[in-house]
């Protein structure tokens, strides 16, 4: 076969592929179907005495806040991710959202609970709402991711757990509530941590792109 009729062979058998929505658009999309997924938990295990416990104080609210914006930005920066030649503008500042958030569990942590932090048997029900409740929307998160081109998979699969976890633990907060910020820090913030290394470690194993020699 001639190289013409290689390439004219070949074209006859080309399809029309839909090219992907923009990332803010499907970063939209799931983050709209995890909030639903959420609050529909988080109500479903929430008391009147839970909310009551929780207040409105800013020691509760600015966590929750920030936390929600990490997961909004990581998520977005996500989906960022899987576009060759994406700006790292967005993850510097999804990066700084995250330790602002840390920032505001540490300072509302209370001095004279600091030994009771790591003996919290109730917090292995928060544990449990961030991997259990969490793990659907990361398995969709990632289906949407693997139609780009993750590029870096490590780094966009940890985008994708620290969404998940940001706003799954929010979840958590509102509907076991704690008495002491350091709590959420030690307990959800190790969880969180572990669930993000797991998931960039597992994204660069099991997404490998071919490399030409």
């Amino acid at each position: 076969m001639k190289t013409e009729e290689l390439i004219e062979h070949l074209a006859d058998r080309l399809e029309p592929v839909r090219p992907l929505g923009r990332p803010g658009l499907r970063a939209l999309v799931w983050l709209s179907g995890a909030f639903a997924f959420l609050v529909v938990l988080a109500l479903s295990m929430t008391s009147d005495v839970d909310l009551a416990i929780n207040g409105t104080g800013m020691a509760f609210v600015a966590p929750q806040v920030l936390a929600v914006i990490t997961g909004i930005l990581a998520a977005w920066t996500a989906f960022r991710s899987v576009i060759p030649g994406y700006s790292p503008t967005l993850l510097i500042w999804t990066m700084a959202s995250a330790l602002a958030w840390t920032l505001s569990l540490a300072l509302g942590t209370r001095q004279d609970q600091i030994g009771g932090m790591l003996v919290a048997p109730r917090e292995w029900m928060c544990v449990a709402i961030i991997i259990l409740g969490g793990t659907p929307l990361g398995t969709a998160l990632w289906a949407m991711l693997r139609r780009g081109a993750p590029l870096h998979p490590g780094v966009t699969a940890a985008l994708a757990a620290l969404a998940v976890g940001a706003l799954a633990n929010v979840a958590a907060c509102v509907s076991h509530p704690h008495t002491n910020n350091g709590i959420t820090l030690v307990w959800h913030g190790a969880t969180i941590t572990v669930l993000v290394g797991l998931a960039a470690a597992a994204g660069r194993l099991r997404v490998k792109w071919p490399s030409a020699a």
